[in-house]
């Protein structure tokens, strides 16, 4: 930052004002910047300062290297994420569209980063209801036999299976989207261990599907693994250790033991101190699963008033996030119906 703010010092001085190469690359190092900072704070967790940064440097960069260049269809890729993250959902599908067809002109379907792009935009998909376009675009980066147990491990393969489980689960299909997380956290396991914050996402999600078929029996070992490995590592996200918190509650409050259900009831209070707090999260789909999850746990401790608070809570962000026709928004509005 210093080093720009040097040259373009030196240029409105006059000194190297009359070079053009030193103009450009004055200019080059500014949108670097820019783009850095951007990702910075979206690493940080601030998506709105993140948001500015971004499409400063996009500007630049339309200038600088052109509107179909691959750096300048970067920043446009990842404000695209922050957007997604912010509930933008409109302003993140253009700029993932944008990025989408740039890449493919610039690298072909092929490449890398023409199917990372494929991938976040079936998960818009997936946000906006169109499931089978998101099937389509998850299964084409699939591939065959997807859960096939002899294909290789490979990281990028493991999100997606894990992320067409989310949309089987959306739709009801409780076996299919079990067998996609279960693939997902058979790769993650190989890859990364059991220790490990990717491995835990999967095994949660797999918790949590069996845990709403009322399986508390196939719920319980991934929960378990998912648990320790959120508890055990400081630096995972607020919301996904109090998804697995609020989980582990549900599971007690659904079962015999009475001796563990005072902690419990005192991990759902807490939950809600933390949804209410400066800390919650930022992204309204992190905060849609954890209210999702609150209201279960509450209406199998057959608390009506604290179930009725979290239903209509839930379906007040379900409503802010998802387009009117999404089958997710009409099915957490049906949870408040069923809490009343």
């Amino acid at each position: 930052i210093l080093y720009v703010a040097a040259l373009f010092h030196d240029i409105g001085k006059g000194r190297g004002g009359d070079d053009p190469s030193r103009v450009e690359r004055g200019r080059r190092g500014l949108a670097s910047v820019l783009h850095n900072r951007g990702y910075l704070r979206h690493r940080r967790g601030d998506a709105a300062g993140a948001i500015p940064a971004l499409g400063r440097a996009i500007a630049v960069k339309r200038t600088v290297f052109g509107a179909d260049h691959p750096k300048t269809l970067n920043s446009i890729y990842l404000r695209g994420v922050v957007l997604l993250g912010l509930g933008q959902v409109d302003a993140a599908e253009a700029d993932y569209r944008v990025a989408l067809d740039g890449y493919r002109k610039a690298h072909g379907e092929a490449s890398l980063r023409y199917r990372e792009t494929l991938a976040e935009l079936a998960v818009l998909e997936l946000d906006r209801g169109r499931y089978a376009e998101a099937e389509r675009a998850f299964q084409s980066l699939l591939g065959a036999d997807a859960l096939s147990p002899a294909r290789t491990p490979d990281s990028q393969q493991a999100i997606l299976l894990n992320n067409l489980g989310s949309l089987y689960e959306e739709r009801g299909d409780v076996d299919r989207a079990a067998a996609h997380y279960a693939a997902s956290l058979a790769q993650r396991r190989v890859l990364f261990g059991d220790a490990a914050i990717a491995t835990a996402r999967a095994a949660h999600n797999l918790a949590r599907v069996w845990m709403g078929a009322g399986r508390v029996d196939l719920a319980l070992p991934p929960h378990r693994l998912a648990l320790a490995a959120r508890e055990a590592d400081a630096g995972v996200k607020a919301e996904e250790r109090w998804s697995s918190r609020l989980l582990d509650a549900w599971i007690v409050l659904a079962g015999q033991d009475q001796g563990a259900q005072a902690a419990a009831r005192a991990t759902l209070a807490a939950a809600e101190a933390f949804l209410d707090g400066a800390d919650a999260p930022q992204s309204p789909r992190a905060t849609i699963g954890l209210l999702r999850l609150l209201e279960s746990a509450h209406a199998a401790d057959a608390n009506a008033t604290a179930r009725r608070r979290a239903a209509q809570r839930l379906a007040d962000a379900s409503a802010a996030f998802y387009p009117e026709s999404h089958p997710m928004r009409a099915r957490d509005r049906a949870r408040l119906v069923g809490a009343r």
